[in-house]
């Protein structure tokens, strides 16, 4: 089976605006609340809007990992004397997109939609609405707003920082990690949870290469056999859980366990492999690895003669019917979502 090799190779921060920075103003730390400050309260007492009204910032498209190769051209060009710069990957996305086809084979639920195009050798993807509607409901919007709470008391912006000071709903720090699967090299940004402090300072060159531990919000779901202890997740939250933190290179969550009130009893700690073997009747991490390689190698072919980045493959996964189609005239009714700026750099020949 061929596996995700994945290495963090640099960073980068988007404020609450979702504006990009080359810097890591939006590190979050790991600041676990004492014993005497729980239960935790959720419910949330002032504003938690974190711009997020639907799924994923579907709107974001790829500007922001293309932000970080122009200001690393020199880690990611090589030169093509007859045609430019070559970006030395074959595919560029963001980790969502590797995430949503890890999860595909148990997908029954949810339509995606994953737009493709291929300039100068590197395939190019990114998530575009499928259709959700722009407003979630009450119950989605109230675990969203749930879980904002949850990281504002347990992450903190800054180093063994007492202060209140937390980080904003919509703000991220993201790794950015090159990958190899099979024959594929992958680029890709992954927004990351909280550091785990280990000294008083962390210098710039160790800022890759931090230990992360991702909070998730459990929500308690009792048994008819009141012998049973309640649950807080189910096989469906554990895949995405196992799925985000395998292409993070994340090993440990913090799961609060979260009552209907809205008060968090306790934080209760899970590996990557204690999902995977709650679940091995459930889902496969195999066949999820399998099936990644297999559609990202699939997208290859069917690309292989396009060089041109105003044309735009269309990639739309029905859950109802657990099938995938393909519109390859989706380009000519809509724009390029590869900017004019970067396809500047790239051509350039000078």
């Amino acid at each position: 089976m061929e596996k995700l090799v994945t290495k963090s190779i640099g960073y980068f921060s988007l404020t609450k605006e979702r504006f990009y920075c080359s810097d890591s103003s939006q590190l979050k730390f790991i600041q676990m609340p004492g014993p005497q400050a729980f239960p935790l309260n959720l419910n949330a007492t002032e504003d938690t809007q974190n711009g997020k009204r639907l799924t994923y910032f579907y709107d974001d498209y790829l500007d922001h990992i293309l932000d970080y190769i122009f200001h690393h051209e020199d880690t990611f060009f090589q030169r093509n004397s007859d045609a430019g710069n070559d970006v030395n990957a074959d595919v560029v996305c963001q980790m969502q997109v590797l995430q949503t086809i890890m999860c595909t084979p148990y997908n029954g639920s949810m339509n995606w939609r994953i737009l493709a195009s291929k300039y100068k050798n590197t395939i190019y993807l990114c998530l575009e609405n499928p259709g959700e509607e722009s407003t979630r409901d009450e119950e989605q919007q109230a675990n969203d707003t749930m879980e904002t709470v949850l990281k504002q008391l347990v992450y903190s912006d800054y180093l063994n920082s007492k202060s209140n000071t937390h980080p904003k709903g919509s703000s991220e720090f993201l790794y950015v990690f090159r990958a190899k699967l099979a024959d594929l090299t992958i680029i890709y940004s992954s927004p990351m949870g909280g550091a785990l402090p280990n000294n008083n300072r962390i210098a710039h060159d160790s800022i890759s290469n931090l230990t992360f531990i991702e909070c998730k919000l459990g929500k308690e779901k009792k048994h008819a056999d009141p012998r049973l202890l309640p649950t807080y997740y189910g096989p469906k939250e554990a895949l995405l859980w196992w799925s985000e933190c395998y292409l993070k290179n994340v090993d440990n969550i913090y799961v609060a366990c979260t009552k209907p009130s809205g008060h968090v009893e306790s934080l209760k700690i899970r590996t990557r492999e204690n999902l995977c073997m709650e679940n091995t009747r459930v889902w496969s991490p195999k066949l999820c690895q399998q099936f990644l390689n297999q559609l990202l190698h699939m997208i290859q072919r069917v690309m292989w003669c396009v060089d041109d980045a105003s044309t735009i493959y269309e990639f739309n996964y029905l859950a109802e019917k657990r099938t995938i189609y393909l519109d390859q005239n989706a380009g000519s009714h809509r724009p390029s979502f590869i900017p004019d700026w970067y396809r500047l750099m790239v051509e350039d020949n000078e």
